[in-house]
């Protein structure tokens, strides 16, 4: 857990001289860093030239390179506030231009590098719900784990959530029902009928979880209280299987 956070405040504050990445373009410079985190390239000094670009080209990116470079950062776990929020403060102007896609990575990048601005998060919850049916069941979970990781509880985009959800539950793997579960247990939205319904699919589903996914489900379900004994037992009964 300490080694975390050091990472994730490496490079907040760090300033960073001239170098090739000064020159690239916004798309260019989205490209490069998506590149690099899924090349794990985890030089300091790279990201460092990546933020300080992206902040002084940030009035002419698009909502793809925005997302685009906020998750690489995500997926390295180094974060600069600086640079996050001077994406956020571009954003509003060009929000109804990001897609289902878009919308998600920035969020979850948010989250998992825990910055939180209230306001583009307000914003968003309006453009999720103005844009509902364009998310899919990954997404969906993604969305209600940013929210709840952030601790946002905004109450009407839950339950445009929840009806979403419930409309592609079918389609939701295991570890994204785990993050719905687990998201809406962290906000205490203790739905009965909604959790019956994640219940069922759940069960459905058993044999695709494998352990994380498991304890996750069955805290959440603890923590809020539903009563749903079955669900609980068959996933005791199947944490049991996997051990043995």
């Amino acid at each position: 857990m300490q080694r975390s956070r050091r990472c994730l405040a490496l490079l907040d504050g760090v300033a960073v001289g001239s170098d090739p990445v000064s020159r690239l373009s916004s798309f260019a410079l989205a490209r490069m860093a998506f590149r690099a985190a899924r090349e794990n390239r985890n030089s300091v000094s790279l990201w460092r030239a990546i933020a300080a670009r992206a902040m002084v080209v940030a009035p002419s990116m698009q909502p793809s390179d925005i997302s685009s470079v906020l998750f690489s950062f995500a997926l390295l776990r180094f974060r600069d506030r600086a640079m996050m929020m001077r994406l956020a403060e571009v954003t509003p102007p060009i929000l109804g231009q990001f897609r289902a896609a878009d919308i998600t990575y920035f969020l979850a990048a948010f989250a998992r590098l825990d910055v939180q601005h209230k306001l583009v998060l307000n914003l968003f919850a309006r453009e999720i719900a103005r844009k509902l049916p364009d998310f899919n069941g990954a997404q969906l979970g993604e969305l209600v784990y940013a929210y709840a990781r952030l601790g946002v509880r905004h109450d009407l985009l839950l339950d445009v959530l929840k009806k979403r959800i419930i409309e592609v539950v079918k389609a939701i793997g295991p570890w994204h029902l785990a993050m719905v579960v687990n998201g809406f247990a962290r906000l205490r939205v203790a739905d009965e009928r909604f959790f019956t319904i994640l219940a069922s699919e759940i069960c459905r589903k058993l044999p695709e979880f494998r352990g994380r996914p498991l304890a996750i489900v069955a805290n959440a379900y603890a923590r809020l209280m539903v009563r749903n004994r079955f669900l609980l037992e068959v996933l005791g009964d199947e944490a049991f299987r996997q051990r043995g």
